[in-house]
């Protein structure tokens, strides 16, 4: 069996814990009452699921034979990677979560860019009160003041889906136990932005998504775990036929602390010109994928016009407002970043 190591949490304990209390409660009071607070509404409890799980109860372990998603969920519940190398087990585990029987729906649909850009402000106040920047490995940490901002709980949002980005080939990621050949064992990336006229272009030229479009949009995740478990008929095509239209989604609220780096992450200040997400709250995974499809584009959240993803694939052939994804369309690369 390979060899594992728990992670270690050394940087947090020695500039934390001495008033790990005191300060945790100075910071989500701030971080949770009054400005942001105001603007992003509530979210529903966070699952037990996660909750249960506490710093130091994961380790980090070298995948051994796995040869699909399904081997890879069944042995390693946070991952594992090619080599020894340290990873963040328990993000791995939050990515990874499915089971969201005991978590109520969502009673609030964020449906504007500053709602999420909201609760970056909110995470960023916590960093500063605490002292210690959320970075690459200590999510356990912060495990508690982020559930009190919401992480775990289901979130709902509208917006237009922008451009996917199906995560086969590349280095794969360890929360996949780095499985990249195949699409069932790798996440979507799906970018959601805010601006109906910028989607009404990508609606006529699907593939003209930009680094802009991304840097102004949310990322949500559809992971192989659980379309395998719930929902079999996402796939990439489907998702890339609808580019363009206003979708109505829910997931687990979660930040995904690997990109909290001013490389990627446009909300924090000193951005590089090439970042490309407007910040790393993320919905992850997705649990539910609803398409707009009045003639107009313009679903309200309790529209009898939306349309469930699942009824578009490829196996639902005369489903109202299923496409062909265009091909080589003007105006852009592949639109799949």
């Amino acid at each position: 069996m390979a060899a594992t190591k728990r992670r270690s949490s050394s940087t947090f304990s020695r500039h934390v814990a001495p008033f790990a209390p005191l300060a945790l409660a100075l910071a989500v009071g701030a971080a949770t009452s009054g400005g942001p607070s105001a603007t992003v509404g509530t979210v529903s409890s966070q699952p037990a699921t996660v909750a249960g799980v506490k710093a130091g109860d994961l380790q980090v372990e070298q995948c051994e034979d796995v040869q699909d998603s399904a081997e890879c969920h069944a042995k390693y519940r946070s991952g594992c990677n090619n080599s020894s190398k340290s990873y963040d087990t328990y993000l791995n585990y939050v990515k990874n979560t499915i089971d969201f029987s005991g978590a109520a729906q969502p009673s609030t649909f964020w449906d504007t860019l500053e709602q999420f850009q909201a609760k970056e402000q909110q995470l960023q106040a916590l960093e500063q009160k605490l002292g210690v920047k959320l970075s690459t490995g200590n999510h356990d940490s912060f495990a508690e003041p982020l559930k009190n901002l919401g992480e775990g709980a289901l979130q709902g949002a509208l917006g237009y889906l922008y451009a996917i980005t199906p995560e086969t080939g590349g280095t794969g990621e360890t929360s996949n136990c780095k499985l990249t050949q195949s699409e069932s064992d790798v996440d979507f990336h799906i970018f959601i932005g805010f601006d109906s006229n910028r989607a009404a272009e990508i609606l006529t030229s699907p593939n003209s998504a930009k680094l802009a479009d991304k840097a102004k949009s949310i990322v949500v995740e559809m992971t192989p775990h659980y379309r395998a478990a719930f929902q079999p008929n996402w796939n990439s095509e489907v998702v890339k036929s609808v580019r363009g239209r206003k979708v109505k989604v829910v997931g687990q609220l979660m930040v995904d602390n690997d990109h909290n780096d001013t490389k990627d992450n446009c909300g924090l200040t000193g951005a590089t010109s090439n970042c490309w997400r407007a910040t790393v709250w993320e919905l992850h995974p997705v649990t539910m994928f609803q398409v707009c499809m009045a003639a107009d584009n313009n679903c309200d959240v309790n529209s009898s016009n939306w349309v469930d993803l699942e009824k578009l694939s490829a196996g639902a052939a005369g489903t109202p407002g299923h496409r062909t994804p265009k091909k080589n369309a003007p105006g852009g690369s592949d639109g799949d970043f």
